[in-house]
């Protein structure tokens, strides 16, 4: 499995969950945990807490450092070898497929939270640019728009938080089998 495979996101996305869904006992509950109660939250939060330029450069620096630390440890991932049982070659594929998917996901946040901290940052340079777009787009729109980035960095956060909390399982099972 290669860094490289990062760059084509479907099968990162195929083998994490793919493996969570056909290899685990509760496949529903991860799916329920890792995608439904961010989701759930994300929107119900979302509709009450707007996003703005220190909470998203909290995210921005959030992702960015936790993606650095991730990046590093896929690398880190120690190889199995010949005479280790099943259950150890088991949890650590499921160990690489999670850390892969965990460093798509902080490139995908760090890089939607970097945008969206760039439009703050650039609307906050630019007032006359705030009263046009204003004037342009109905005030309906607007808040949407901001619902909607609200809603999708929560959702991203909570989602991230939960898919390291799943990478941080396996090295923990990979730890109780002796091989960390």
């Amino acid at each position: 499995m290669s860094i490289l495979r990062i760059f084509n996101p479907a099968p990162v996305i195929r083998d994490h969950y793919g493996t969570l869904w056909y290899d685990s006992q509760h496949p529903l509950g991860y799916m329920l945990i890792l995608i439904g109660v961010p989701l759930l939250l994300a929107v119900i939060v979302g509709q009450f807490l707007t996003v703005t330029l220190g909470i998203v450069g909290f995210l921005t620096a959030f992702f960015g450092a936790v993606l650095a630390l991730s990046a590093r440890s896929w690398f880190n991932i120690p190889s199995i070898g010949d005479d280790d049982g099943e259950r150890k070659s088991a949890a650590l594929n499921q160990l690489r497929r999670s850390a892969m998917y965990a460093v798509l996901l902080g490139l995908v946040s760090f890089g939607v939270s970097a945008l969206i901290a760039a439009g703050h940052f650039i609307t906050r340079q630019n007032p006359s640019l705030i009263t046009e777009i204003q004037s342009a787009v109905s005030q309906q729109i607007l808040s949407l728009a901001m619902t909607a980035a609200s809603t999708v960095l929560i959702f991203l956060f909570l989602h991230y938080l939960l898919t390291l909390g799943v990478v941080l399982r396996w090295l923990y099972l990979m730890s109780e089998a002796g091989s960390l």
